[in-house]
């Protein structure tokens, strides 16, 4: 690939821990999912016990293994297993369809899949994909219809950044991460599994948050890496009123921005502020964070670089330029796609981000905007034309507009205004979609029409069609 220089490396998972595991050293894993407690060791025997399964089935280094999303805990377990072994690890969501999944197990040559408790071997007519020798994770994005992209983070790239998390989060033994992150993404596993269990702080673990879930909260978290959509959970909680949030030094939220009135409701709960920073998975998750003594941020302000991260502008677009990331975080591009690899990496391996910025007065990093129209749903960039590609899939449907609309939740959500041919309603609409679509992408909002308005060319009159919802926006 032009400008990079291929560098075989330890597993990365080894590069961390060290091949015995000797440094996971977690003080306690609280985890609510499956309402269990470990202490100390028996975290890092767990992980040898499922190493040593793993080896059994041919696991080792450049095999790869699919860690499903399950509860945290057994993802943690699958997940340092399969990785102190060397394989590639390939973290993917639950509730897939089941083409989408089969599709992504193809891609990628999947050897085995660890789904919880269970793990299962997997058996391609293909050869196994010719992997560069330095990646150790493999994570899909832009997954929405079935053709996602999938970016090829190194093992140095990974060890460089859960650093970098740690440096900037300064997690130690007397932390208590609150991990309410899903562990398909790398911002949850390097901010919520790695760079934790590297200090020896303890976890508490819920998978998904809510209400109820928050009504079996230990005490005191310390830390809490999440996404806005979240921050609203524990506001609306009646049980987060009776939570101890003395302890908590930070509170910051990646993937999408938060406003100025969450971080100042959460400050009058918690007495700390809602800090707000940058992260790619293209870059392996963390870009740039403000200082974590940060009171207020400026609109768009996302901090400066982590440690060992580079920014610089690259194309100019009016008074703003292409945000550009360097440094050994970078992905090594897209697998089996050299174009998109080509679109999105310079000459000289920097990472095209598709945002537009412009420097702070200290050197920070301020967003003035994307280059790309993608709705964030709670963290999830979905594309819309790839959505309404979907929808337009059924034979029901001519043509369909997708486009997101705010909520006080997820920030957005998705929303399609489709025209129907024939006779259908919006069940049987979403039904179809559940086997094209990730359960985060199919509309909220579904709305059917006769016609789609047009101009006088015969193209569809996109800022006409959010007229066409009804008041309450829901169908």
């Amino acid at each position: 690939m032009p400008g990079r220089q291929a560098v075989v490396d330890t597993p990365f998972i080894a590069g961390l821990f060290g091949p015995a595991l000797a440094k996971l050293r977690v003080g306690h894993w609280y985890d609510r999912a499956e309402n269990e407690v470990l202490a100390g060791g028996s975290l890092r025997e767990r992980v040898r016990a499922r190493a040593d399964e793993l080896r059994e089935l041919g696991v080792r280094a450049g095999k790869v293994a699919v860690i499903r999303e399950s509860s945290p805990l057994s993802f943690a377990v699958n997940y340092l297993a399969a990785g102190v072994l060397g394989a590639v690890l390939v973290p993917m969501e639950r509730g897939l369809a089941p083409e989408d999944e089969t599709r992504r197990h193809a891609l990628v040559r999947a050897s085995v899949v660890c789904d919880g408790r269970a793990v299962h071997a997997l058996d391609h007519d293909r050869p196994p994909a010719a992997l560069p020798p330095e990646v150790g994770q493999i994570l899909f994005t832009g997954g929405t219809t079935g053709t996602p992209k999938a970016v090829l983070q190194t093992h140095r790239g990974l060890v460089a950044n859960v650093e970098a998390v740690g440096a900037w989060a300064q997690y130690d033994a007397d932390d208590l991460v609150l991990a309410t992150l899903p562990l398909f993404h790398c911002y949850g596993i390097n901010w919520t599994v790695l760079a934790p269990l590297l200090a020896g702080a303890s976890v508490e673990a819920f998978g998904r948050l809510s209400a109820s879930a928050l009504a079996r909260h230990r005490s005191a978290p310390t830390a809490w890496p999440t996404v806005p959509a979240a921050v609203e959970v524990v506001l609306r909680s009646p049980a987060a009123r009776q939570m101890d949030w003395s302890r908590l030094r930070f509170c910051i939220v990646g993937g999408a921005p938060s406003a100025q009135d969450l971080s100042e409701r959460f400050r009058a709960l918690t007495g700390r502020p809602v800090l707000n920073g940058y992260g790619a998975t293209e870059a392996t998750s963390f870009v740039s964070a403000p200082p974590l003594q940060t009171q207020s941020q400026p609109a768009g302000d996302v901090g400066a670089p982590g440690k060992g991260i580079l920014v610089r502008p690259g194309a100019s677009y009016g008074d703003h330029a292409e945000l550009e990331v360097g440094g050994p975080s970078v992905m090594a591009g897209y697998l089996d796609d050299s174009a998109a690899t080509a679109a999105a990496l310079t000459d000289d391996g920097w990472l095209r981000t598709g945002d537009l910025f412009e420097r702070g007065p200290s050197g920070t990093v301020v967003l003035k905007g994307r280059l790309k129209n993608f709705i964030n749903r709670g963290g999830e960039k979905i594309d819309p034309v790839s959505v309404a590609a979907a929808v337009a899939q059924h034979p029901a449907v001519a043509d369909a507009v997708v486009f997101g609309l705010p909520d006080e939740t997820f920030g957005e959500v998705v929303a399609c205004v489709a025209e129907a041919t024939a006779e259908i309603d919006v069940a049987q609409l979403r039904d179809f979609l559940a086997g094209l679509l990730s359960p985060y992408a199919i509309p909220s909002v579904l709305h059917l029409v006769e016609r789609l308005p047009r101009n006088a060319a015969g193209k569809i009159a996109a800022a006409e069609v959010r007229k066409l919802l009804p008041a309450q926006g829901m169908h």
